[in-house]
C-alpha cells in the first residue's frame, strides 16, 4: 500500500473512533468518551485536510498530536473501562499509526 492510501485507511479508522466514542454511555452520566471525541474531532478533521492537501509534514504533525489521545482511548479500552470496539478499530489504528516513522515510506510524500 502506498503511503497515501494507509493515510486514508487511518483517517476511516480515526473517524470510526470518534464516532464510537460518541456513542459511549457511562451508566454515571459522565462521559469521558465524549470529551475525547470533542477533542479528538477537529484533530481529525485537520488529519483530512492535510492528507487531500498532499502535505506528509502537516499529516505528520497532526498525527503527532492524536497519539496521545488514541494512547489513552486503548488503554481505557484495554482496561474495560471503554467497552465500545468490538471489531479491528483499535488494531487498524495501531496498525497505521506509525505509517510515518516506517522506513517504507521514508521518501514517500502523500
Amino acid at each position: 500500500m502506498s503511503l497515501q492510501s494507509e493515510a486514508q485507511e487511518l483517517l476511516v479508522v480515526l473517524q470510526r473512533v470518534i464516532r464510537a466514542l460518541e456513542c459511549f454511555r457511562h451508566p454515571s452520566g459522565y462521559s469521558y468518551a465524549a470529551d475525547v471525541a470533542v477533542r479528538l474531532r477537529p484533530l481529525v478533521a485537520q488529519f483530512e485536510q492535510a492528507i487531500h492537501a498532499h502535505s506528509r509534514e502537516n499529516a505528520e504533525a497532526v498525527l503527532d498530536d492524536i497519539k496521545p489521545l488514541m494512547h489513552d482511548v486503548t488503554g481505557a479500552s484495554t482496561k474495560g473501562d471503554l467497552e465500545i470496539f468490538s471489531d479491528d478499530t483499535l488494531d487498524r489504528y495501531i496498525e497505521f499509526a506509525t505509517i510515518f516513522q516506517e522506513s517504507r515510506h521514508a521518501a514517500h510524500s502523500l
